[in-house]
C-alpha cells in the first residue's frame, strides 16, 4: 500500500476588552482573528506509480479560528461598539503527477483533499438551575470570565430571586426592553454568580468606607449583596475587610458607576416620620419604637 498524507491544524484566536468611563465615553473594539492554511499531499513521478494494493493521497486541513471583543461604557453618555470577525480559509489540494499509476487486482486509487473547521457548539446560556446557598446560576459551558457583563433577560418569567427582568420601554424591537446589566463571578465552567470584585487593602477608604471598584461595577442603589472575602491561588481565604463581617447580607448604596457603600439597612426603604418633643436641657432626642437602625440616628 502506498499512502501519502498531509493535516494540519491551524488555530487562531483574538480578543479585546475596553472600559471606558466618565462623562462621554466613546469607541470601537475590534477583534479580527483569520486563519489562511495551505495543505497539500501530493505524488509526483516521471515514470510509473505502480503497487500492489491501494494508493492514497489526503490532505486535510482542520482549522478553527475565534475572536472576542467586549465593551464597557459608564457615565452620563456612552457610545460605542463591538465587533467580531472570524475568518477560515484553508487551501487544500491533493494529486497525483504520473504518466501512469497501477494498482494489482482489486486496489483502489483515492485521492482526497478536505477541510473540516474546528466545531464547537456555542452555549445557550440558558439558566438550567439555581443554588440559592451558594448564590451561583447553573449554566452549562458559559464561557464567561470573572469580570464580564452580561444583560438578564427572563423571557416573561418571573425573574430569579434577586434580580431584575427585563421592562418594556415603550419603543419598536430590537429596542423594545430595557435589560438590567450585571457583571459575572465566574464559579466554574458551569457556575457563575453576579457580583463585583474589589481589593479590600486598596480600594477601600477606612475613613469614608468608600469602595471604589477598577471597572463598573452595575450595582444599584437597594441591591442586595453577599459580602465574601477572596480566596488567594494557594486556596487561602482573605481576613475580612474592617466594618465588615463575612458572608453577611448588606445592601448597596451606588455612589456613581465605580463608587459604593455598604450598608445593613435598605437605603431605598421608606421612614415614617415620627413626631417628638424636644428636650431643651440635652442633646438626645427620645422617640419611642423609632424603628431607625443605628447607622442612621
Amino acid at each position: 500500500m502506498l499512502n501519502v498524507e498531509a493535516v494540519a491544524n491551524d488555530t487562531a484566536n483574538a480578543q479585546v476588552q475596553s472600559v471606558a468611563g466618565g462623562l462621554f465615553g466613546a469607541g470601537i473594539n475590534i477583534a479580527d482573528a483569520s486563519v489562511d492554511p495551505t495543505v497539500e499531499a501530493w505524488i509526483d513521478s516521471p515514470g510509473l506509480v505502480s503497487t500492489s494494493s491501494n494508493i492514497e493521497v489526503k490532505a486535510t486541513s482542520r482549522p478553527e479560528a475565534d475572536a472576542v471583543s467586549k465593551g464597557t461604557a459608564v457615565g452620563g453618555l456612552a457610545i460605542g461598539g463591538s465587533d467580531a470577525q472570524s475568518k477560515v480559509d484553508p487551501d487544500v489540494k491533493a494529486y497525483i503527477v504520473a504518466p501512469a499509476v497501477r494498482t494489482a487486482g482489486t486496489g483502489n486509487i483515492t485521492v482526497l483533499a478536505s477541510a473540516t473547521p474546528q466545531l464547537v457548539n456555542p452555549p445557550s446560556y440558558k439558566v438550567v438551575s439555581t443554588d440559592q446557598g451558594a448564590d451561583t446560576l447553573h449554566i452549562d459551558d458559559h464561557g464567561l470570565s470573572t469580570g464580564d457583563v452580561v444583560a438578564y433577560e427572563n423571557n416573561g418569567q418571573t425573574a430569579i430571586g434577586g434580580l431584575e427582568g427585563a421592562v418594556l420601554s415603550g419603543l419598536p424591537a430590537p429596542n423594545d426592553k430595557f435589560y438590567r446589566e450585571y457583571n459575572v463571578i465566574a464559579a466554574g465552567e458551569d457556575d457563575l454568580s453576579f457580583g463585583a470584585i474589589f481589593d479590600g487593602d486598596a480600594n477601600v477608604d477606612p475613613v469614608t468606607d468608600i469602595i471604589t471598584f477598577d471597572s463598573p461595577h452595575n450595582l444599584e442603589t437597594g441591591d442586595r449583596v453577599f459580602y465574601l472575602p477572596g480566596i488567594d491561588a494557594q486556596g487561602v481565604t482573605s481576613s475580612a475587610q474592617g466594618g465588615l463581617t463575612a458572608n453577611t447580607l448588606y445592601y448597596v448604596l451606588a455612589l456613581d458607576g465605580e463608587r459604593i457603600k455598604l450598608t445593613t439597612y435598605d437605603p431605598l426603604a421608606v421612614v415614617v416620620m415620627q413626631p417628638f418633643t424636644p428636650n431643651g436641657g440635652s442633646d438626645t432626642i427620645t422617640v419611642n419604637g423609632h424603628g431607625w437602625p443605628r447607622e442612621r440616628r
